[in-house]
């Protein structure tokens, strides 16, 4: 028998994000809108779609600063 195991996803839509984290689409947007998630780091659109970075939500969650992506 092999070990499966789940994918790590790491990009989700908004509605997945409040699926799993039970916030409400409203509230996440609102956090975008007021510049709490952060363009290119917590969130970012792609084919029209907005998109959340969970380890990095997740970091935000536990008060942790953004991490410092450039060298």
């Amino acid at each position: 028998m092999t070990n499966l195991q789940a994918p790590q996803v790491e990009w989700v839509t908004i509605k997945k994000l409040s699926e799993l984290t039970g916030l409400s689409v409203e509230s996440i947007r609102a956090n975008i809108k007021k510049g709490q998630f952060l363009i290119d780091y917590h969130w970012r659109k792609q084919c029209g779609r907005i998109y959340i970075n969970t380890v990095r939500f997740n970091e935000w969650v536990e008060g942790k600063p953004p991490r410092n992506t450039r060298a």
